[in-house]
């Protein structure tokens, strides 16, 4: 009598524990995340404030040009635009990042057994960082103004946050997908210079006739944007915008676990 041979587990099974894993080892991705950034300003006095430096001019010259051309106020327009600078500078690093990071690591990928969610998770934190960086910016700003958001802190928290749990399932989809076809990267980068535009980062929604404004809840930036900045200048985001992001997040990671399942294998193939 012979044993039964051993059942292999389920391509799902192995996806989870391979989300599951990747997660859990925030101390293996938060380091190499900041390791990142060291290397990349070596040698560097300001290091990562070069960014902030180069922002923080960008936001001021923008404040000034667009706050004459639109006849705004500037004590309300600069607040505005850095924070809206800020989210889309996250958000857009994270995605354009994100897409190749299989291909940037693929050296690794080969050599070591490392989960391919903490890839993600290391250019997503890595992002953050830079973020955490560039925030200087508004609190110069908030500080200058006497801007005090109180518990609306709270809820921009809760959007970074989700802007994080997306990250991940935008990182896993699009990293597979340029994996396998190298003409996703460029296209990523044209359709974000598109949505750069579209989303009301150098302009307020308000500017918009009553009939264009419905078009904007089709964009898909455009809540996760809103929920992060609305509340540190005392706007409270609509509800609809919390929920077109829960639907997001459900759909895009229903998505992404079945593709990440079904190709999971393959990846160290194509690179």
């Amino acid at each position: 009598m012979t044993d039964a041979p051993c059942r292999q587990p389920s391509r799902l099974r192995l996806a989870l524990q391979d989300l599951l894993e990747g997660t859990s080892h925030w101390w293996l991705w938060g380091r190499l995340g900041w390791q990142d950034i060291l290397l990349r300003y070596r040698g560097s006095v300001l290091g990562p404030l070069w960014i902030t430096l180069s922002m923080t001019l960008t936001v001021l010259s923008l404040a000034f040009l667009y706050s004459r051309l639109f006849h705004i106020s500037l004590d309300h327009f600069l607040p505005f635009l850095c924070l809206g600078y800020l989210a889309w500078g996250l958000i857009s690093g994270i995605i354009g990042e994100t897409c190749t990071v299989f291909i940037a690591y693929s050296s690794v990928i080969k050599q070591t057994k490392i989960p391919f969610t903490s890839h993600v998770l290391r250019s997503i934190w890595r992002n953050y960082l830079i973020f955490f960086h560039n925030l200087v910016a508004y609190v110069l700003v908030a500080l200058y103004f006497g801007i005090w958001p109180g518990w609306g802190i709270l809820l921009s928290l809760l959007s970074l946050f989700l802007i994080f749990v997306n990250g991940m399932w935008i990182g896993l989809l699009l990293g597979l997908l340029a994996a396998r076809f190298r003409d996703v990267p460029p296209i990523i980068g044209s359709l974000l210079q598109f949505a750069f535009f579209v989303t009301p980062i150098m302009w307020e929604p308000q500017l918009l006739e009553e009939g264009a404004r419905g078009y904007l809840w089709l964009n898909p930036f455009y809540p996760f944007v809103s929920t992060f900045r609305g509340p540190l200048i005392g706007e409270m985001p609509d509800v609809r915008m919390w929920m077109i992001i829960g639907a997001v997040t459900v759909i895009g990671w229903a998505l992404t676990v079945c593709v990440f399942a079904r190709v999971r294998g393959r990846i160290s193939y194509w690179i």
